[in-house]
């Protein structure tokens, strides 16, 4: 299975930009394992994506909803989701539009909507280890969280909304959360 590979190759992201419906018995235990036992016990950041169809995702037996990994949804252009997964399984949502020479009016887009949107918290994530590879995976999820952008669209009832988890990913913000986090005491 690829996730004992990369976990034995000594990942500390591992980036699924992809989806299924459920989550298989095997794979829960390894993504248990990896989520809690990973990186000397700091944990491994599973970013997988969370589904481009309207879906809401909310019971762990659900794949993307599954506690020990992180489902990203994706936003366009004007950081409104466009029919993708949604619900409480969603973590956080992070752009999956670009623009393009495309023949859209605008110029803009899609590109893999969740299956971009994973890999760029993924890379945010590196960005931050990079800056403090101490942070527990329990950190690095809460200083996202922390450092979303949360203003509309999506209502935010107790820092999360249906559509977009804790929020819109923030790249500056986060890096810089994690370099903070490094200075402050035990």
């Amino acid at each position: 299975m690829a996730f004992q590979v990369a976990a034995q190759a000594g990942a500390d992201i591992i980036n699924c930009s992809w989806t299924f419906p459920l989550m298989l018995g095997p794979v829960a235990h390894l993504v248990d394992e990896l989520a809690t036992r990973g990186r000397q016990g700091r944990g491994v950041l599973l970013v997988v994506s969370a589904g481009n169809r309207p879906v809401e995702i909310a019971r762990p037996e659900q794949f993307p909803a599954y506690p020990g990994l992180l489902a990203v949804t994706a936003v366009d252009h004007h950081s409104a989701p466009y029919g993708n997964a949604y619900g409480p399984g969603v973590f956080i949502a992070a752009p999956g539009m670009v623009k393009t020479t495309g023949t859209h009016h605008d110029g803009f887009e899609p590109l893999g909507a969740t299956s971009a949107a994973a890999p760029v918290v993924s890379g945010i994530i590196a960005l931050m280890l990079a800056v403090n590879p101490q942070l527990s995976r329990a950190q690095v999820q809460k200083l996202l969280a922390n450092t979303a952008d949360r203003s509309p669209p999506g209502e935010f009832v107790d820092g999360r909304s249906t559509l977009i988890g804790v929020g819109r990913i923030h790249a500056g913000r986060a890096v810089v959360a994690a370099l903070a986090a490094k200075k402050e005491p035990s």
